[in-house]
């Protein structure tokens, strides 16, 4: 596990949104629970989330909306937040 200190909606400005873009690629997969990437709030409560087989966001209400993603493909995740 690493941990990156990096808070990209420590500045985050509701009146003009925030858009955060990855390209990856996952292989090996032993574990399909862990998480590659995540980024929730200080409640864990709301962000969003690259897993192995799926990316999604997960609203502070707990609303998920995800998209599955399968290993040896690449691919352009993309997240806009307002």
């Amino acid at each position: 596990q690493l941990d990156i200190p990096y808070k990209p909606f420590a500045s985050f400005n509701a009146a003009t949104g925030y858009y955060i873009e990855f390209d990856f690629e996952v292989n090996t997969v032993l574990d399909n629970d862990l998480y590659i990437l995540k980024c929730f709030n200080a409640d864990n409560k709301g962000g969003f989330y690259i897993k192995p087989e799926e990316a999604g966001m997960i609203t502070a209400n707990g609303t998920v909306v995800s998209t599955p993603i399968a290993a040896g493909t690449k691919y352009n995740v993309s997240f806009m937040i307002k």
